[in-house]
């Protein structure tokens, strides 16, 4: 057979080997059940793709599905998206913040709290929470604040901070520690410019620092800022750069096998489909064919 003919059927059947096996991957790729978690639909010039907590599914035009573990945020009317969309104006925010002449309204799964502005009070929208700054003019002032607070979220006082619990008893809003400073060159601050807080019939009370009241230089500045999501700070941020909320009492975790079992406990995202196994002196003590595989929902 001439040398020409040989280089072309040997061309011929490395193409051929590599189609072949460029068939079998895509093979491979058979569709992926959605987490129980309602994520939101988006659409990309590749497929549908849906987001959950941490999530993201995309139907592919072959009937495929990829599936991607991606940060993601809950958005105030309860849909899922990646947090390369966060933009306020849009409306893409963990919370809906609605600012009128005279009072303001946040907004987040249904339930909301208004407050009365004090006067000339700013604002400033963070991730995760608004950060309140008003000042205090008046000389002597008076040595109580009170402003009109309305909300459908249950109310606690817990000593110089206000706690929102939502309609399942969870915390959805706290108030961070109170600041203040004067406008002294350079100013002056005080880290406890409230001495106490009391919440009754509508009305916020905050009684103010005499001490700062008597020495500091007008006006005076005090930062109040509402934070969702105490435990973490982290508004309804579920994943960010691979790392996860822990609704428990271990803060947080890196991706989704962050465990070296030193604390003896069974983290919940560790599930077991076969056999059995143990945590004894900070070791996994598996027992013959058992099966363990981390879960989706944590």
């Amino acid at each position: 057979m001439p040398q020409r003919a040989r280089g072309l059927r040997k061309s011929f059947a490395v193409f051929a080997a590599t189609v072949m096996v460029l068939l079998a991957f895509a093979a491979l790729s058979s569709p992926v059940a959605a987490a129980s978690t309602e994520p939101s639909p988006a659409m990309s010039t590749s497929g549908v793709t849906t987001y959950g907590p941490g999530y993201a599914i995309t139907n592919l035009p072959d009937g495929s599905v990829r599936f991607e573990y991606i940060p993601t945020f809950q958005r105030w009317d309860g849909a899922w998206r990646p947090t390369t969309a966060l933009d306020r104006s849009a409306g893409e925010w963990p919370f809906l913040v609605e600012e009128g002449l005279t009072d303001l309204r946040v907004t987040r799964l249904g339930q909301d709290f208004r407050q009365v502005k004090v006067p000339l009070a700013t604002y400033e929208i963070l991730l995760d929470g608004v950060e309140e700054t008003f000042p205090i003019l008046l000389i002597p002032p008076e040595p109580v604040l009170s402003v009109v607070f309305e909300s459908n979220y249950s109310v606690e006082v817990d000593g110089l901070a206000i706690r929102l619990r939502d309609s399942s008893g969870a915390i959805a809003w706290t108030t961070g520690p109170f600041h203040a400073w004067d406008s002294a060159d350079p100013p002056r601050t005080w880290d406890r410019p409230i001495t106490s807080l009391s919440y009754s019939n509508g009305l916020l009370s905050l009684t103010l620092n005499a001490t700062m009241l008597a020495e500091a230089a007008y006006p005076i500045f005090v930062d109040p800022t509402w934070i969702t999501s105490a435990s973490t700070g982290w508004a309804s941020i579920s994943t960010r750069d691979n790392v996860m909320e822990d609704y428990g009492d271990h803060n947080f975790r890196l991706g989704w096998f962050a465990d070296d079992f030193n604390d003896n406990t069974k983290d919940s995202v560790w599930l077991t489909d076969t056999g059995s196994w143990s945590i004894l002196g900070g070791v996994a003590q598996l027992n013959p064919f058992t099966r363990i595989r981390s879960s989706a929902s944590d």
